[in-house]
């Protein structure tokens, strides 16, 4: 359950990480 746990939330920062990523690419696409 805890390794689970840890896991999910491993894979939701690296989303969130690649997600932050490509949105900085697309503002600095817009200026």
């Amino acid at each position: 359950m805890v390794v689970e746990l840890s896991e999910i939330e491993r894979r939701v920062k690296y989303y969130q990480k690649c997600y932050f990523l490509a949105n900085a690419e697309k503002k600095k696409e817009n200026l």
